[in-house]
């Protein structure tokens, strides 16, 4: 009965899907973050399902996204499709578990009870019983069997599984228990297509829309550049239609963006678990006192409604009519008649296309989904395309007038030994340009390739594509090295500056010398509370000379690094700034070294307590003719008040030495003594000696004594004398 009943759903199925709509695809939109939205558009008759099909891959997006309007007056009332339900979870619904992969044993057991046919010596029919183990005697040895026990009408029978050729469940509902669950692993190893079925209610014929997200292929962009009197840039961009639907006349736009988006698996059920709790003997519930609520028109509801759209329960103003606000996408394409560029609007039906209206949002409740495309743009072809499933194309995009401008560019960073040819693009196209690469033909030639980032209108962008073989750079730090490549040896290159030759020095990675700070020029120091602040400035210069040697005069464009801290002294300003370079534009004539300075400073203050600074270190900046003579007068008197400090010290040090040396000397004597007559010459002239030793003793300490007071004095006077000090003297 069971089996018959989905025999029948199927039969219903199969009329509906008769009656459905044929809805195709009227719209594409690609996005470069690798999905697009897909639009069908067409009509209905009365109650009808449209049925679509989606790889298993595809359904999580469709269910984060299908946007479902019926445009005159009909509804949606509900979208249905297969559910997902994790194996092993649904493998548990059905009255046969094989959720474990269980053995012919293991199922068996489950099946105690149960009438099976089997066939192995015999055929027979019985309950099963059981499956136990038995030890059987072999050659070999001694090894387990497992024995089927069937409960038959002749008695209990043994039946080892090995010997059992066929086994049949004789009652029906178990054995289509087994063969349902059988088909749903089956089922999970099938990754094609999965049916949905749209449901649409209403009378006569009515138009409507199904709209969708779906991954796709990045589209790219890819430029041709000519070159001329009259620059032409021509765009394309590249498209993908790798799905199994083929595109007939379909609305393609594409837009460059990051819209935000993800894949949340919304198909596969998930169950949560619950705790086990035990049941509770409780007393009869006491009468319970509720709070005094909040009357309504203590929030001005009116008619269950509150005025300017504000939340009756927590006085919040409501969401907006339209919960995305303008259009990520821009304005259609299409004129007054075009069809979808934007999926969170209602829509009506005009001259054969679909349009924007406000009178039909109530249709249906579409899932949200947010959109941030920053700076993103739209690119509509204008005409319809057909596009063939698993087929590309390229469409054009872009074509017409654009500024640009040549140049060499020469960046060590980027190229040693020569400067780039490269142009200046202006966006004069009324278009924002997606970024890619682009082929650049210079008088009808092909010239070389390059590549940009995105590009607004108006705005400016360098692209270089060849290496500028005639021209010679030179550059030179401050210490006149020389980081180059050889001037040419046929000396059809002009001369250095200095009308000599220079041997080139190996050029490193790294171009730039920069001065050390400890080098730098003191600009000032300050002394206040005991603590020099010391003020230093490092300069450097690096010095960027092109000679040409193809005799064509030319506009040369230099990026010097720019590095965070140092400022720019000379030019005064560059032409052109960005995170990490100054542009500097330099002309270059036929017959003449040009020649690039570019200054940069540093100041940096460093700050020391001066009481820890060494007496050496004063010493030095006493001795900088930098420093201003009131701060190195008082440096100098620091020094000598700390020389005076130093000296007390040592002469504490050697009279404490002193003091160690004599007692080291009396401990030799006490065991010389331990062994010698009293009445002896030697022990009464060690016994004197011992005596003098100990005034001289005597005499140390109070020396060392006085010294530790003069000592503190001495301490007391530089600090207080360093704490004192408030000078300020420098350049």
């Amino acid at each position: 009965m069971r089996r018959l009943s989905f025999a029948l759903l199927l039969l219903c199925v199969s009329a509906v899907a008769l009656w459905a709509a044929d809805l195709p695809v009227t719209d594409v939109v690609l996005f470069s973050s690798g999905v697009g939205y897909f639009q069908r558009a067409g009509t209905v008759q009365d109650n009808a399902t449209v049925e679509l099909s989606f790889k298993t891959d595809q359904i999580n997006d469709l269910l984060k996204s299908m946007l479902l309007l019926d445009l005159d007056g009909g509804t949606v009332p509900e979208v249905t499709y297969s559910a997902q339900d994790p194996i092993a979870k649904a493998l548990q619904a059905f009255a046969v578990d094989i959720t474990d992969n269980p053995s012919m044993a293991q199922l068996l057991n489950r099946l105690r009870g149960v009438d099976v046919e089997i066939v192995a010596a015999t055929a027979m029919q019985g309950k099963i019983l059981g499956v136990e183990s038995k030890t059987k005697q072999m050659k070999d040895g001694v090894i387990t069997v497992a024995v089927l026990n069937l409960v038959t009408d002749t008695g209990i029978r043994s039946v080892p599984l090995d010997d059992i050729s066929s086994l049949k469940i004789l009652d029906p509902r178990l054995n289509c228990e087994l063969q349902d669950a059988l088909q749903v692993l089956a089922g999970g190893l099938d990754n094609q297509r999965k049916p949905v079925l749209v449901s649409f209610a209403g009378k006569g014929t009515r138009h409507v829309v199904i709209g969708y997200l779906a991954e796709t292929p990045i589209w790219k962009t890819s430029y041709r550049l000519v070159l001329d009197e009259k620059p032409l840039l021509q765009g394309w961009g590249i498209v993908e239609n790798t799905s199994d639907i083929d595109w007939t006349k379909v609305h393609l736009a594409l837009v460059s963006g990051r819209p935000i988006s993800f894949i949340e698996d919304l198909y596969t059920s998930y169950y949560l678990d619950r705790p086990v709790v035990q049941p509770q003997l409780i007393m009869s519930i006491r009468p319970v006192t509720y709070g005094t609520g909040i009357p309504g028109n203590e929030l001005g509801v009116v008619n269950g409604a509150v005025p300017n759209g504000t939340n009756a329960v927590t006085g919040t103003p409501a969401p907006s009519a339209s919960p995305y606000g303008a259009s990520p996408y821009g304005t259609s394409p299409y004129g007054t008649t075009g069809t979808l560029t934007r999926p969170d609007l209602s829509l009506s039906y005009v001259n054969g296309n679909v349009n924007f209206d406000n009178n039909v949002r109530s249709t249906v409740v579409s899932a949200a989904l947010a959109h941030d495309l920053g700076e993103g743009f739209e690119y509509a072809i204008k005409e319809p395309v057909t596009l063939a499933r698993q087929k590309s194309a390229m469409l054009p995009i872009v074509s017409g007038p654009i500024e640009a401008t040549q140049l060499s560019i020469y960046n060590p960073q980027v190229q040693k030994k020569y400067a780039l040819i490269g142009a200046r693009l202006k966006n004069t196209t009324g278009l924002h340009l997606m970024g890619g690469p682009i082929t650049v033909y210079h008088h009808g030639v092909y010239a070389g390739d390059a590549t940009f980032e995105d590009l607004q209108p108006g705005a400016e962008r360098l692209i270089s594509y060849a290496v500028d073989l005639g021209v010679t750079p030179l550059v030179r730090n401050d210490a006149d090295q020389t980081v180059m490549p050889p001037w040419d040896q046929d000396n059809d290159a002009p001369s250095p500056p200095n009308g000599k030759a220079q041997q080139a020095t190996p050029m490193g990675d790294n171009i730039v010398i920069y001065p050390p700070m400890d080098n730098a020029q003191i600009i000032e120091i300050k002394i206040v509370n005991g603590q020099m602040s010391i003020t230093r400035k490092a300069q450097r210069t690096v010095t960027y000379l092109f000679a040409v040697k193809d005799g064509k005069a030319r506009t040369m464009l230099v990026e010097h690094p720019f590095q965070p801290g140092w400022t720019l002294v000379a030019p005064a300003k560059a032409d052109e700034v960005t995170e990490t370079l100054y542009r500097f534009t330099v002309p270059v004539s036929a017959d003449k070294v040009a020649k690039l300075a570019v200054t940069e400073q540093k100041v940096v203050e460093q700050t020391y307590v001066l009481s820890d600074v060494d007496t050496p270190t004063l010493l030095l900046y006493v001795k900088n003719e930098h420093v201003s003579k009131p701060v190195r007068d008082a440096l100098q008197h620091a020094a000598d008040l700390r020389n005076h400090l130093a000296d007390l010290q040592q002469q504490r040090t050697d009279a404490e030495g002193q003091i160690v040396t004599i007692s080291t000397e009396q401990d030799r004597l006490r065991r010389d003594m331990g062994v010698l007559d009293h009445d002896s010459d030697l022990y009464k002239r060690y016994v004197a000696k011992m005596n003098d030793q100990e005034t001289k003793i005597d005499a140390l300490r109070a020396t060392i004594d006085d010294l530790r007071k003069q000592q503190d004095a001495q301490e007391k006077a530089l600090k207080d004398y360093i704490n004192g000090l408030k000078l300020t003297g420098g350049e």
